[in-house]
């Protein structure tokens, strides 16, 4: 009987490629005790491998620092299951200066590959704006 169940539940190459889960990465801003960070993600139980982050203008960190210029954008080989790296950019307040007279919308694109070798690509569209007027708490 063992044996008829498993056979009914064999699923053929094209069934598994169809349910395999794929590495789900996203890239988000976050504000925490007025500092701004940059958060990897990768919600998924699959790795993402050859993780490529591309941003749409060019973003200071660190007073006059290009946020191109970290190799976590560009050399990201392995980013593992349900793994989040936080990259730190700034003092909210100095960050933000540099929209001032500027764009705040910042488009990131995102590759990577799943352990099937398959390649995925995504943009997501970010507009700062909404973060410069969030409520602070005042330490006292």
């Amino acid at each position: 009987m063992l044996t008829n169940i498993r056979r009914m539940f064999r699923l053929s190459p094209k069934e598994q490629q169809m349910v395999q889960v794929r590495p789900k990465v996203s890239i988000d801003f976050h504000i925490r005790n007025e500092l701004v960070f940059l958060l990897i993600q990768n919600f998924s139980p699959q790795a993402a491998h050859d993780v490529k982050i591309g941003f749409s203008r060019d973003l200071l960190i660190l007073g006059d620092r290009s946020l191109k210029e970290l190799s976590v954008f560009s050399k990201l080989r392995y980013l593992a299951p349900f793994r989040e790296i936080e990259v730190f950019l700034d003092p909210a307040e100095r960050f933000f200066q540099q929209f001032e007279d500027a764009e705040t919308v910042v488009e990131v694109k995102l590759s990577f590959r799943g352990d099937a070798r398959k390649t995925f690509k995504t943009t997501i569209t970010h507009d700062l704006a909404i973060y410069q007027d969030l409520p602070t708490i005042i330490n006292t």
